[in-house]
């Protein structure tokens, strides 16, 4: 969206061009992924009520559940007591957004991308680590 539109004040001030339903799309299929996560449930299911609920109809509706949406996965990242260096740099969205609310969410966001995707690389890992094992010991 930041590519493909003009920058707005948010995130969600996108929701008033034409990447609507890139917005949309983007923000579902995240919050499919994330409700298939163990502790990532409740920021699935307020990222996908924001959407539901545009900020320039539903304001305060909205800003209730983009808020609860940051803090939820805040806390799930911080409950997963793994790669505590994101948390941090997740932790510095909060200032940045109070000076540009666009680029605080896009840190956070970040973060979050980031972070699962570190998650996925490790899982991944492991697979390949038990794959061989299994090819190697059990296959023989």
């Amino acid at each position: 969206m930041l590519i493909c539109f003009p920058m707005q004040h948010s995130l969600s001030a996108y929701w008033d061009t034409n990447a609507v339903p890139l917005f949309i799309i983007m923000n579902a299929i995240t919050s499919y992924f994330m409700f298939s996560l163990q502790h990532w449930k409740v920021p699935a299911l307020c990222l996908l009520l924001l959407t539901a609920f545009p900020h320039n109809t539903f304001a305060t509706t909205h800003n209730i559940l983009a808020i609860s949406f940051f803090i939820t996965a805040g806390y799930a990242m911080l409950k997963s007591r793994r790669f505590r260096t994101l948390f941090a740099i997740y932790l510095l969205g909060i200032p940045i957004a109070m000076i540009n609310l666009l680029y605080g969410e896009i840190v956070s966001i970040l973060c979050l991308c980031v972070f699962h995707g570190a998650l996925l690389y490790k899982y991944h890992k492991i697979l390949i680590k038990k794959k061989t094992f299994h090819e190697f010991y059990l296959d023989n």
